[in-house]
């Protein structure tokens, strides 16, 4: 969508008045009706501190560049519904790093996480994340703008949206300028209420605007066109989506995907419900993904045309729920495959979303910092005469890859029947991480010829990554019903190394630690 266009759309959002709030569901149910609603003034902020503990990065002892450090976001959601015809906007006015410190680690067009300024501070590089039309036809559903986009869990294709029920701050989000069609086809023929009122066939065409392979502002140039079959049910949804995507970077570079993605979100009720009471009930949420493809981002001595591309991803979460109680006990299990040849005309390597996240230390700061100084030392003309193409891909930008981790959570989100206090929470839970293949660091495994060394130069034997250890508590004040929350949220980890990050004397690093302390506030 043109920069006019988004204007223009945003412009009638806000110049909708009127108090009321009706929260607007992306689900993608072509024959419901709306209802009417506006709201122009809806939006968030929030306040972010972080306190990390030190960690090195590579065999020389270089040590993690940030400790302390604060982001904000300001962020507008106006949206207006009338019958079948729906306008929504976001414009995130403030989002980044506000003050603390900062990390020089690789220049700035090998990542997208980088923390080198105080971004947060900027209103210059506000940023328009939703504009778009949405009108319900009898015939189905027509959606046509600038949208953020998600399949599934989020794990292939993520909106950024936050999640209070899961540890980590979101910052991007996936930004499509997309054309959508659903429709409902058998409902004429077996009414509502059936099978056919939630069997929904969608197709959609996009623009990438941004994700963490594209910038369309940067003249990356990123086309997708999605489709699948999706099964809406109140309690059981499911779906079967297939994407292909064509690309060509800025300096020429290609990219030809094509993946598979079945995905689902199902209940179980095991008492039922009776006098209010709401009653247990089992959860069982899925995604997986197959990738297939080639690129030429990446090349190396022996593969200048390119590399095929053949990767699997999968996420599953199995859940007892006693939500008169506000119980979750659940058993979350995730696979990233790696590549164990990373010398081969395959990449095998997947890489999740990196708005999915899964724990505080060592995918979120962590190996973002030791893969950057790994891109560092492979660009380094002391080490390599030249540097191989497609380092900038080496970074790992806070996204899960090679990957096998188990990750059991509670979660106690009571309801003690006092408005004031709603949302208040507790969470508890243990990652334990292990890979597929063997953790190596690519310039240290490069320089053995290619036995899977770690970023202390030492052999990796090992498959155990560590553990770590979380804790989060949300406090919520609602002074005004459902317009106006103010929430304080805490969250803690504790990173205990296992053996494949042992050094060259078989001794484990220090045990990590990260502190989380956020401030928000909504408006609705």
């Amino acid at each position: 969508m043109r920069p006019i266009v988004r204007t223009i759309v945003l412009a009638v959002v806000l110049a909708c008045p009127g108090p009321a709030w009706a929260e607007y569901s992306t689900e993608v149910r072509p024959h419901m009706d709306s209802g009417s609603a506006w709201n122009p003034w809806m939006g968030s902020y929030r306040f972010v501190f972080h306190q990390l503990s030190d960690f090195a990065l590579d065999a020389d002892g270089t040590g993690n560049p940030i400790s302390t450090w604060a982001e904000q976001r300001l962020r507008i959601a106006p949206a207006f519904t009338w019958g079948g015809f729906h306008l929504k906007a976001s414009v995130d006015v403030f989002n980044g790093q506000v003050f603390g410190d900062h990390e020089d680690l690789a220049a700035d067009y090998l990542r997208f996480d980088r923390r080198d300024e105080n971004y947060g501070l900027d209103i210059s590089r506000v940023l328009v994340r939703e504009a778009f039309m949405q009108w319900r036809a009898p015939f189905g559903l027509i959606r046509a703008g600038q949208m953020a986009s998600q399949y599934g869990l989020g794990m292939i294709s993520n909106s950024g949206e936050d999640d209070q029920k899961r540890f980590g701050v979101r910052r991007y989000g996936d930004i499509v300028d997309r054309v959508l069609f659903a429709t409902t086809p058998f409902l004429p023929l077996t009414g509502k209420g059936t099978w056919g009122d939630y069997l929904t066939v969608f197709a959609a065409g996009d623009l990438v605007f941004r994700d963490e392979n594209a910038e369309l502002l940067q003249n990356d140039q990123g086309w997708m066109v999605n489709g699948g079959i999706l099964f809406n049910h109140p309690e059981f949804n499911n779906g079967v989506i297939f994407t292909w995507r064509t690309q060509e970077d800025r300096d020429g570079d290609d990219l030809t995907a094509y993946v598979v993605n079945v995905n689902g979100k199902n209940r179980f009720k095991l008492t039922p419900e009776e006098d209010g009471d709401e009653g247990m009930a089992l959860r069982f949420d899925y995604e997986f993904a197959s990738l297939w493809g080639h690129t030429t981002r990446y090349q190396q001595v022996g593969t200048e045309g390119g590399l095929d591309l053949q990767a699997f991803g999968a996420v599953g979460r199995a859940a007892f729920e006693q939500p008169d109680w506000g119980l979750d006990v659940v058993v979350e299990l995730g696979y990233a495959s790696g590549d164990s040849n990373p010398y081969d005309e395959t990449s095998t390597a997947f890489n999740f979303d990196p708005d999915y996240k899964v724990g505080l230390i060592f995918f979120d700061e962590m190996l973002p910092l030791i893969s950057a100084r790994a891109v560092e030392i492979l660009a380094d003309p002391d080490h390599v005469a030249e540097p191989a193409k497609g380092i900038d891909l080496v970074a790992s930008q806070g996204r899960v890859t090679n990957s096998l981790y188990y990750f059991p959570q509670v979660r106690y989100f009571p309801d003690f029947g006092v408005p004031l206090l709603k949302g208040m929470g507790a969470m508890l839970g243990a990652l334990v991480l292990t890979t597929p293949a063997y953790y190596s660091h690519p310039y240290y495994t490069f320089a053995h010829g290619g036995d899977a060394y770690n970023h202390f130069n030492a052999p990796t034997d090992s498959r155990y990554l560590g553990t770590e250890l979380l804790a989060g508590l949300q406090l919520p004040f609602n002074p005004w019903g459902d317009h106006i929350r103010i929430t304080l949220r805490g969250e803690g980890a504790y990173f205990l190394p296992g053996a494949a990050l042992e050094d060259a004397s078989g001794n484990l690093p220090d045990p990590v630690w990260k502190a989380v302390a956020t401030a928000g506030l909504e408006w609705k």
